[in-house]
């Protein structure tokens, strides 16, 4: 007794049970067993007897060759292989070794592979697997294909690359991960290295300031893709001169490389630019504060104009006009008004007579002999026209010269008088 569900093959062997299955196995070969394993193969899988003849085939090579074709027809034969009997046909082509063929059909060709079953397994004799190769070939047509246009694709990137590399306004590097120049392009030797001595190789830190050696290293090992690190201090060109740039720092990662792109952008121009610019607004400033000075002193000045003018009238237009109120000649009030009407018109244009308010200071007796002595008459004349002797007219004379300061002066009264604006029309 056994138990059911335990599958036979798997069972103990008994002497009766194995002695059975030896003859039957000698007698009738489980082909049909092995047939339904080989149908399920996409290869073309044909079974051989010991001595090659073909027993069986899968699916597959049956209708390829045509089964009536098969059966009773040597392995060697139906493939088309160089033999002439089994043992030809196993050193050529010896088992478990894999080797192409043409197609004995003429249509493509195929992996051949022989594989020998054990000896006393049943069924014993051979297994022969001959694998398309055209799937194979289209895979690698296609792959090539796909290569050819990478190739292109990475070709065209390169030249692209040293195009923009080349023609790049500024000064690049590229840098390893050890912090060494692999390439620059033309901007970068003109700038950096003006004896030609080569960039290549050169620790990138022999282009920087000191002073930025630590920042550029902690950038260096602390950038991530596409991250920059950026300094204006300047930089220095292999001889060791300062120049006035700005450094840009750039991580660049690719599938299995990083590098870093190393930017000296030069700022001679702009420093220039911003210098000029810086000295046109302190000029401007000065220009400003020159303007706001003389602003301020004209401002100043008319203030002041207009206190003189204040001070003006009040102090010799306001008393001429009392006195004008006051006085009963119409003569008289006429030479007021002539004397008050040419003050304001001197005031007005900017011109003021400094004589004019010497004659405010006349009586009005003086003022009619100023106004005769002026027409040229004689002291004697005028004493018989004013009905007053000549000794007061020489009285009133003096005390002119005096209020006009004359007094000790050799100046004749008569021109003197001429220059004031008495008995003169206004304009």
């Amino acid at each position: 007794m056994h138990d059911s569900n335990i599958p036979d093959n798997l069972l103990p062997v008994t002497d009766a049970d194995s002695d059975e299955r030896i003859e039957e196995t000698s007698q009738t070969p489980r082909i049909q067993d092995l047939s339904q394993v080989l149908d399920a193969m996409s290869d073309h899988v044909l079974y051989a007897g010991d001595n090659g003849i073909v027993l069986d085939a899968n699916a597959k090579a049956g209708r390829f060759y045509g089964r009536e074709h098969l059966l009773g027809r040597s392995y060697w034969d139906v493939l088309g292989l160089d033999a002439a009997n089994l043992k030809q046909a196993l050193e050529r082509y010896p088992p478990d070794q894999v080797q192409e063929i043409s197609s004995a059909l003429g249509q493509g060709s195929y992996c051949l592979r022989i594989v020998q079953l054990p000896a006393g397994a049943a069924p014993g004799g051979f297994v022969v697997l001959a694998t398309d190769n055209k799937p194979l070939a289209q895979a690698h047509a296609a792959y090539e294909e796909r290569l050819d246009e990478n190739i292109t694709a990475l070709d065209n990137s390169i030249r692209l690359f040293n195009a923009l590399f080349d023609t790049a306004k500024d000064a690049m590097l590229l840098l390893d991960s050890k912090r060494r120049v692999r390439a620059a392009n033309p901007k970068a030797c003109q700038l950096l290295d003006p004896d030609r001595a080569g960039l290549t190789a050169k620790d990138a830190r022999s282009v920087l300031l000191p002073a930025d050696h630590a920042d550029f290293d902690q950038a260096m090992d602390s950038l991530g893709d596409g991250q920059s690190w950026i300094t204006r201090n300047g930089g220095l060109d292999l001889r060791g001169k300062r120049l006035s740039v700005e450094t840009i720092l750039r991580r660049i990662d690719l599938e299995e490389l990083v590098l870093y792109q190393l930017v000296l952008r030069d700022l001679t121009t702009q420093v220039l630019l911003e210098q000029g610019l810086r000295n046109k607004r302190a000029e401007v400033e000065g220009m400003n504060l020159a303007l706001r000075s003389v602003v301020r002193s004209a401002e100043e000045e008319k203030r002041e104009m207009r206190r003189a003018a204040v001070n003006d009238i009040r102090d010799e237009l306001l008393p001429t006009l009392d006195r004008m109120a006051r006085e009963p000649s119409a003569s008289m009030r006429a030479t007021y008004r002539d004397l008050a009407e040419r003050r304001l018109h001197e005031l007005s244009e900017g011109r003021p007579d400094t004589l004019s308010p010497l004659l405010l200071k006349l009586t009005p007796r003086e003022i009619d002999v100023c106004r005769l002595i002026r027409l040229g008459r004689s002291g004697q004349e005028i004493a018989e026209q004013l009905n007053i002797s000549f000794e007061t007219i020489q009285t009133h004379r003096k005390n002119i010269r005096r209020k006009l300061g004359l007094t000790g002066r050799r100046a004749s009264l008569t021109t003197f008088l001429q220059q004031t604006s008495i008995g003169r029309p206004i304009g």
